[in-house]
Formats: structure tokens, C-alpha cells, sequence
């Protein structure tokens, strides 16, 4: 999650459970600059299918070897890993 902007009250962001946040390795991440139509101008650029995220696709089986090149700097985008049929 990208929150772009600072809320008028900063209990909101206190106020989102932190203790969850960490047992889920939820990282949320903010800017002060960029404005609503900032915003809008990025999403429209995903409605319109020009986003083209970088993905490096396997198995569970892969998991130790993505980790290994992740560690070295050498897997590419994200790696998504099928773990059901």
C-alpha cells in the first residue's frame, strides 16, 4: 500500500492495528508530494494497460534459487510462485 499525501489527523495511520501490520510483514509506505490528480493520472495509466509489471514466474519447488538470486541482485521484477493447481 502507497498512502501519497499526510492526512489531516495522524491518528488514522496510528490507528491501523501496527501490532497486524508486523505479523504480516505489511509495509505502508508514504510520500508528501503528489496531489489526488497525481493519482489519478497513475491509475489511469493502469486502467489503460501501460503498467507492465516485471515478473519472474515459478513453483513452490523454485523458491530456494529465487531466494538466492533475489540475495544477489539478480531476479528481475517480482517473483510469483505457484503453490496450488
Amino acid at each position: 500500500m502507497v498512502c501519497v499525501g499526510l492526512p489531516k489527523d495522524a491518528s488514522i495511520v496510528a490507528g491501523t492495528m501496527p501490532v497486524l501490520l508486523i505479523a504480516k510483514d505489511i509495509a505502508i509506505v508514504g510520500s508528501a508530494v503528489g496531489t489526488k490528480k497525481d493519482c489519478d493520472e497513475a491509475l489511469d495509466f493502469t486502467a489503460r494497460g501501460l503498467v507492465h509489471p516485471i515478473l519472474t514466474h515459478g513453483t513452490l519447488h523454485d523458491i530456494n534459487d529465487f531466494c538466492h538470486r533475489m540475495a544477489e541482485g539478480k531476479l528481475p521484477g517480482r517473483a510469483v510462485l505457484k503453490i496450488a493447481a
